[in-house]
């Protein structure tokens, strides 16, 4: 955790408050092999999967729940990773990120100003 990062634990739900979903659930699951492979695929080491959720230093009704921290070879935090797991129901990103996937990552960095990077893998 960054030093000017405030630190909320709990039973992580989804926006609304409901348990998560099959299609989440799977998502969830898949997070690790995926975040893994990133990781060896690009030289960096990626941190365990956590469940806190951070909020802003300033304004703590903004918060964010990161996937992972990324590091590089000497442990020197580096970034953020933002995996999506898509469906076939998803549509092709085409090489570019969503908006909606842009906007939830450029949050996630406000939240957390500590990470001067935010990287982004998307398997289907």
């Amino acid at each position: 955790m960054g030093p000017s990062s405030a630190l909320i634990r709990g039973v992580v739900r989804t926006m609304c408050g409901s348990p998560r979903s099959r299609c989440e659930m799977r998502g969830i699951q898949a997070e690790g092999p995926i975040a893994d492979y990133w990781g060896l695929r690009e030289g960096r080491i990626v941190s365990e999967s956590f469940e806190e959720i951070y909020a802003h230093p300033e304004n703590p009704i903004l918060q964010a729940s990161i996937d992972r921290e990324v590091f590089d070879a000497s442990g020197r935090l580096i970034g953020m990773l933002e995996v999506k797991s898509l469906n076939d129901r998803s549509h092709s990103w085409g090489g570019e990120i969503p908006p909606r996937v842009w906007c939830q990552v450029q949050h996630y960095l406000y939240v957390r100003p500590d990470f001067p990077v935010a990287y982004v893998v998307a398997v289907r």
